[in-house]
């Protein structure tokens, strides 16, 4: 009840930055997301959000992206006010990355420029690898899903059966972690619990990560990671520099795996500079 009291608060505040609610019907869910069908647009960004969260998380940062930009943040399904129907109780990432194309399909999207945070960078991610031509420029900000040693670890930092492992897993989340959010740790757990969270991490296989796929991309890619994050390993960022030809990287030394919460400032002029050096390449 207080997590979903909180995304009426912030749609409240993306309608009052031209941002306006909207809802798709695709096979087994009901995908919410906000659109500003802004009138001139430089290009059009297209936001996924993190595991457990929505696109809440974009508060920060989505309404300075809405004065230059068409702006489509998503609810990935089973999160915000996304609705699953059919009986299902949650997606896996391949099913999550399908119902994100058939939402890019039905909405005629021209090329855009995909971002994607943590587990949305991972859907961004493995749809761009299907789909490039859709996507003029592919942004991942501490994205998951690249396969490196150890990542099993993160796996188990997403089982949530108490509050202290919640605690566990928001103290790996954040440099900073605010105190403000700490009295909202039940109410965060209730909803992990009720979005599914640990049923998503059970159905993660080795064939969802990604490493080779990554090969075949000729577009740009740009990563922002928060270098304190303790969730995800950095090389995560060592295995794509390997493997990804267009890739530039850009480090927030002051955040940890959400930057676009912790500092703000320095993500949007980080991302403004990401997405001005290509606005005049991409419809």
């Amino acid at each position: 009840m207080v997590i979903d009291l909180a995304h009426t608060l912030v749609r409240n505040a993306y309608r009052r930055s031209g941002m306006q609610s909207r809802y798709c019907p695709l096979g087994p869910c009901s995908v919410h997301y906000y659109d500003n069908a802004h009138r001139s647009p430089r290009a059009t960004i297209v936001l996924l959000h993190g595991l457990g969260t929505s696109s809440s998380t974009w508060v920060k940062v989505l309404p300075r992206l809405a004065r230059d930009y068409r702006v489509v943040a998503v609810d990935l399904p089973g999160f915000g006010f996304s609705r699953l129907t059919n009986g299902k109780k949650y997606l896996t990432i391949g099913e999550q990355v399908e119902v994100f194309a058939q939402l890019v399909e039905a909405l005629s999207l021209p090329s855009f420029r995909l971002i994607g945070q943590s587990f949305g960078g991972w859907v961004a991610a493995r749809f761009t690898v299907r789909h490039q031509h859709q996507v003029g420029h592919l942004v991942l900000i501490n994205n998951a899903g690249i396969y490196y040693r150890g990542v099993e670890h993160v796996k188990k930092l997403f089982i949530l059966n108490s509050l202290g492992d919640l605690r566990r897993l928001l103290d790996a989340m954040w440099y900073r972690y605010p105190w403000y959010y700490r009295p909202l740790a039940p109410f965060i757990l209730a909803d992990m619990k009720k979005r599914r969270v640990n049923d998503i991490i059970a159905s993660i296989e080795e064939p969802d990560f990604l490493a080779e796929e990554l090969t075949s991309l000729r577009i740009p890619v740009s990563v922002i990671w928060g270098k304190r994050d303790r969730l995800l390993s950095e090389e995560s960022v060592n295995t794509m520099r390997k493997i990804i030809l267009k890739l530039d990287t850009h480090f927030l030394y002051e955040a940890g795996h959400v930057p676009q919460l912790e500092c703000p400032e320095e993500f949007m002029r980080v991302l403004s500079q990401v997405l001005e050096r290509d606005v005049h390449g991409v419809d």
